[in-house]
């Protein structure tokens, strides 16, 4: 395997992603989460390529995975980094000491487009819930009305007592 592709493959494992889910956060326009398992199966066909060496990802999404990796196009593909070289900051520092090592600033630079991924699939999940209480609301509305039926033909059976 290539460089390239064992360095996506590390990028993708500390920012603790599916393919699918690290797909959507680096090619662009891709970015809006989506139910349809044809979808979901090409984003994920994508990143197993690049992962495996079969293909490169274009420039554009090169640039997003080194953004993601905290790491330049040019060290994301012409060595093996190893993990003390990808810039992930997820975590605040746990002890006063560190805090004062790190900046806010860096945290927010780059681990950005971590966080606007998981924003657009917080939406995406509200949006799903929404839909799934209004779904559960008309089928318990249908269960009751096949009860009322069901005991309406038990009585007219002579059934219910």
């Amino acid at each position: 395997m290539s460089a390239l592709s064992n360095n996506i493959q590390l990028i993708r494992g500390l920012l603790n992603l599916t393919q699918d889910e690290f797909g959507k956060l680096v090619i662009p326009g891709e970015k809006k989460a989506t139910s349809d398992p044809k979808q979901i199966k090409k984003i994920r066909s994508k990143v197993s390529s690049w992962e495996n060496g079969v293909a490169q990802p274009p420039f554009a999404v090169l640039a997003n995975i080194s953004k993601a990796g905290g790491v330049t196009i040019d060290q994301l593909t012409s060595k093996q980094l190893n993990v003390s070289e990808i810039k992930i900051e997820l975590n605040q520092p746990n002890n006063e000491s560190d805090k004062s090592d790190k900046s806010d600033e860096s945290i927010n630079t780059t681990s950005a487009p971590l966080v606007e991924y998981l924003k657009q699939e917080l939406e995406s999940t509200k949006t799903e819930l929404k839909y799934l209480i209004k779904e559960n609301a008309l089928l318990n509305r249908e269960l009751e009305i096949m009860r009322s039926k069901s005991l309406d033909y038990a009585s007219k059976r002579g059934r219910v007592g």
